[in-house]
């Protein structure tokens, strides 16, 4: 028997991300750039690290987004920034919100002081945050600061996102599963590899096309050579 219509009062919460998402997108001339990064190396080294890791430390795919991004935008300096009343604040650390789905919603916790940071502390943090998240225990300042979030629907099985900059941030990674497909190799044969699509959401106020271009350049290059990511821990 079908449902009947039913209709509620949004929660304190509910009415929050609504008037940010809002604000969001009718106040930040968005745009967005596209890449495909191979990560076969990712899932690969990704795979080796961890039978060699105990269970603590075991690094998930997007432990290595979030060092391959802090790390770019820690490359790109002049990109971490925000736009506010005709002035933009550069900040001298590196700090990525991270979207976390909760029972309760989504909650945008952000790792503060990135750059100089390893994979596995990176992990550690990410960790943390994602366990206050869903016990509710996050503070005001925990979701405070960035210049930049990343959104990760691939582990729900969704390819391709274009998000919405996380209203009083500049930019914002959208990442999609890997998928298989077939690119030619060094001597045009077909050769199987897992890619995986990313968009990057962008405030025309701060970014322009090459910058854009050039940042998620940076980061797709990361991904795709991610042994970087393990030497320098």
């Amino acid at each position: 028997m079908t449902e009947p219509t039913k209709i509620r009062k949004a929660n304190p919460f509910e009415k929050i991300v609504a008037e940010r998402v809002s604000d969001s997108k009718s106040q930040i001339p968005h745009f967005y750039v596209t890449a495909e990064a191979n990560v076969s190396k990712l899932l690969k080294l990704r795979s080796e690290v961890n039978e060699a890791s105990s269970a603590e430390s075991r690094l998930s795919i997007n432990d290595f987004i979030i060092a391959a991004v802090a790390r770019g935008l820690g490359d790109f300096s002049d990109l971490n920034s925000v736009w506010g009343e005709g002035e933009i604040t550069t900040f001298a650390t590196v700090d990525i919100g991270v979207v976390v789905s909760t029972d309760k919603g989504l909650y945008i916790p952000v790792l503060k002081d990135l750059f100089e940071k390893n994979i596995y502390e990176i992990s550690g943090m990410m960790s943390d945050m994602a366990v206050r998240a869903n016990s509710g225990t996050l503070s005001l300042d925990d979701m405070k600061g960035g210049a930049m979030s990343i959104s990760n629907v691939g582990m729900y099985g969704s390819v391709t996102m274009l998000p919405i900059i996380n209203y009083g941030q500049s930019a914002v990674l959208g990442v999609g599963a890997p998928s298989d497909i077939f690119r030619p190799d060094e001597k045009g044969t077909p050769s199987l590899c897992k890619e995986m699509k990313l968009a990057l959401a962008c405030d025309h106020r701060i970014y322009d096309g090459v910058k854009a271009t050039q940042l998620l350049g940076r980061i797709t290059d990361i991904l795709t050579s991610p042994e970087q990511l393990i030497t320098s821990a």
